[in-house]
């Protein structure tokens, strides 16, 4: 099918923090980013990521924000302004493929989400 059975987990050097996300399905479809809320991490989105029908739709994209699963845990960020920052080269790096990027998020991840999008149009 084209793409790795279960999600790989990755770090970025963002801002001298290493932010970590996890990726599965296929470079050549559109990319559903997940950003989860308060508590969390980006195996609050496993499910989705299991999804075979899913799979054949999007890649995912689940991000740790900072502070949180194995990006700088316990060392959290208030400002979504810099929260955005911090994710933006995430998404830049996936935004490269040229696919379509839905951006989705969880409880604290949906101001998270909105926030990215005002800071970031395109």
């Amino acid at each position: 099918m084209g793409y790795q059975m279960k999600p790989v987990q990755h770090q970025m050097e963002v801002r001298d923090v290493k932010m970590n996300y996890a990726e599965i399905g296929s470079d050549s479809l559109p990319v559903a980013f997940f950003v989860h809320g308060s508590p969390g991490s980006w195996g609050g989105f496993i499910d989705f990521m299991k999804d075979t029908v899913l799979l054949k739709k999007v890649k995912m994209v689940a991000v740790d924000r900072i502070g949180f699963g194995n990006s700088d845990f316990g060392n959290a960020e208030k400002s979504l302004i810099v929260q955005a920052e911090l994710l933006k080269p995430i998404v830049a790096k996936f935004k490269k493929t040229g696919k379509k990027i839905i951006l989705i998020g969880h409880s604290l991840g949906g101001p998270m989400i909105a926030r990215m999008a005002m800071d970031y149009p395109n």
